[in-house]
């Protein structure tokens, strides 16, 4: 039974004609339509036809187990829009349909797009390790079929998926690919300005602080092009962190205040995290006192709206502050309340930071022994992450004695 006769029965167990199930919204011919299958429902008018019949959108997807062929693509048309209203559940339960509606299935270009879209579902769902196995079997598919969008789009959710996995180089790689595949190609730009931003982070990640450069400064550029003022401000964002991390920490401070100045005027979230790396160039160059302030500003809007890592990197930073002050206990509270933020396989690299920190601050407390585990335990997170540059910082600040600024980078 498919989504039309779902809704049609639906109605007339409850009496309402088409005309009243219509209502000021639709046309009594629009529901007639969607009825007789001559027409699929968007995800808002099913939404709004599933409220007023008293039944759930879930009520309305086609099972696998009916005796009815189901029609996958309209199935798979639902779980892109209910991905884009986060109606993660939902469109969980379309995509698993169907996939067991072409179960029967071994190739081609449907099955291959249920894979697709379930792998989307479980990205949502931050279920990294299943998102990469299906995105793999349908880009493989993709790739034998010769269609390029989707091998390109797939590369993409690729990318999310081994990132959010914190594998930041098979990530870099995936990104690598979308660039590649979308280059002058106007049709795929809005992609491939995406792309180039997550590419950038990627590649910090990983330690390549210049191809991260590169890649932010293509960012800006496309999203300049394309008049997307937001997308340039993360880039800019970017842009002045790759900066920093390379010494030029007077220009990453220009960079940053450009951004913040740019119009329209950034997001709420985009404008904290600009403070936030503002705060940590003031400090690099000798401003702790109004770097403290912008913290302890961008500390306030972390907890409003629960962005617990990013709180707990701010934390780290507050903590250097006070190592700058000479206050030690203040300085080992913070971290440990940066630590308790963060879930066990969360923030790999933000974890190496926060150890990291530890260990200068028992280093400089003479405390060695404890120094070196400490040291030890952030290389560790900085493996698991691949990020190789970040272990080669920490052997060079274990080796001797550094200034606090040298954590800032």
């Amino acid at each position: 039974m498919n989504i039309g006769q779902r809704i049609r029965d639906a109605r007339t167990q409850r009496g309402v004609t088409q005309r009243e199930l219509a209502g000021s919204d639709f046309t009594r011919e629009l529901i007639s339509q969607i009825e007789s299958g001559r027409c699929q429902p968007s995800l808002k008018t099913l939404t709004i036809l599933a409220q007023r019949l008293g039944q759930t959108i879930q009520d309305f997807i086609p099972s696998s187990s009916s005796k009815d062929p189901i029609n996958v693509q309209a199935l798979l048309s639902v779980v892109d829009q209910c991905l884009q209203a986060n109606m993660v559940d939902a469109a969980f339960l379309c995509a698993k349909e169907a996939l067991r509606a072409c179960a029967t299935e071994t190739g081609g270009l449907t099955i291959a797009q249920a894979w697709f879209y379930l792998g989307r579902s479980h990205l949502a769902l931050r279920e990294w390790i299943p998102a990469c196995t299906l995105f793999e079997r349908s880009l493989g598919e993709f790739a034998r079929l010769g269609h390029k969008k989707w091998v390109m789009e797939t590369h993409f959710y690729l990318g999310h998926a081994t990132y959010g996995h914190q594998d930041y180089r098979r990530a870099a790689a995936h990104y690598e690919s979308v660039c590649e595949f979308s280059a002058d190609q106007k049709s795929y730009q809005a992609i491939a300005l995406k792309a180039w931003l997550y590419l950038g982070t990627s590649r910090f990640y990983i330690g390549a602080v210049a191809g991260s450069l590169e890649a932010f400064q293509k960012a800006e550029n496309l999203a300049v092009q394309l008049g997307d003022s937001h997308t340039r401000g993360e880039a800019l964002l970017g842009l002045g962190w790759s900066l920093h991390v390379l010494g030029e920490t007077k220009e990453a401070l220009d960079m940053t205040n450009r951004a913040l100045q740019m119009k329209p005027v950034p997001t709420p979230s985009l404008r904290t995290d600009l403070q936030h790396n503002k705060g940590i160039y003031l400090a690099d160059l000798g401003r702790w006192h109004d770097a403290f302030a912008l913290w302890t500003t961008c500390v306030k809007y972390y907890r409003q709206t629960g962005q617990t890592t990013e709180l707990a990197s701010i934390c780290g930073d507050i903590a250097l502050f006070w190592i700058h002050q000479r206050e030690f206990d203040k300085a080992e509270a913070t971290y440990e309340e940066a630590l308790d933020l963060l879930g066990e396989n969360d923030a790999a690299v933000i974890r190496g930071h926060l150890y990291r920190g530890l260990g200068y601050l028992a280093h400089i407390q003479e405390r060695s022994g404890r120094a070196g585990e400490l040291y030890e335990m952030s290389m560790g997170f900085f493996r698991l992450a691949g990020a190789t540059e970040e272990i080669a910082n920490t052997r060079t600040i274990m080796a001797g004695s550094h200034g606090v600024n040298l954590l800032l980078r």
